[in-house]
């Protein structure tokens, strides 16, 4: 068991979560399948499925948000894109995922913050096989 002076995502419940396939799943993907990024395994995390966005109340008690993330390494022809938002502007962005696409992490200034967005988007070319993952995503105080 991890401890971290935090808390894990999956641990916590979104205030709202939209996405154009199946529904929000913690620690597995939206196919109710072990959580992969390439050809890593991860066993905490978000599996979601573009376009999606997620929302936290995270009422500005934490200090950094860091999540591993990436197309779901089952999906054959994914191209996805990340955002992490707070409060209404965007804080960091991915660029064009596909599946030989490795892990990125996201690693994001959350301080005061009280709105945590979590978008994935699906690359410009529909949403088919668009399976995402936030991989270990946490809280940091």
């Amino acid at each position: 068991v991890e401890k971290i002076d935090g808390i894990f995502l999956d641990a916590l419940e979104p205030v709202s979560c939209v996405q154009g396939y199946g529904k929000l799943q913690k620690n597995q993907s939206v196919w109710e399948k072990p959580m992969t990024i390439g050809s890593r395994h991860f066993r905490r995390g978000l599996g979601t499925h573009a376009d999606s966005r997620i929302v936290y109340d995270i009422g500005g008690h934490y200090r950094r948000f860091q999540s591993w993330v990436g197309p779901d390494g089952a999906c054959a022809t994914p191209t996805i894109t990340f955002e992490v938002w707070a409060d209404g502007t965007k804080r960091w962005e991915s660029g064009l995922m596909n599946k030989q696409s490795p892990a990125k992490l996201a690693d994001v200034d959350v301080a005061g913050v009280k709105t945590l967005e979590l978008v994935v988007g699906h690359g410009g070319d529909g949403v088919n096989q668009d399976h995402a993952n936030w991989a270990d995503a946490k809280l940091l105080r």
